[in-house]
């Protein structure tokens, strides 16, 4: 996942990621959005949205998903 990164961050191109492995994040992403049956619930930071989610949903998802302890570091960082 790294050498995706930074072959992102060295070419400079804008690229959406779609991901369900929320342990990609932190590696790949510099803005997140939160999609609920196809809807846009947030957008911003990953740590915009850990620190304040917009509501109940994205709370919920933060809270379900099983972060490994580096990525959740990698996150609040």
């Amino acid at each position: 996942m790294l050498d995706l990164a930074s072959l992102l961050h060295d070419t400079n191109i804008a690229t959406l990621f779609v991901t369900h492995d929320y342990n990609e994040i932190p590696y790949l992403a510099h803005r997140l959005s939160v999609l609920d049956q196809g809807n846009l619930i947030q957008s911003g930071t990953p740590q915009e949205i850990y620190r304040q989610p917009k509501n109940q949903t994205v709370s919920d998802l933060l809270q379900w998903v099983p972060f490994q302890k580096e990525v959740k570091q990698a996150i609040i960082s």
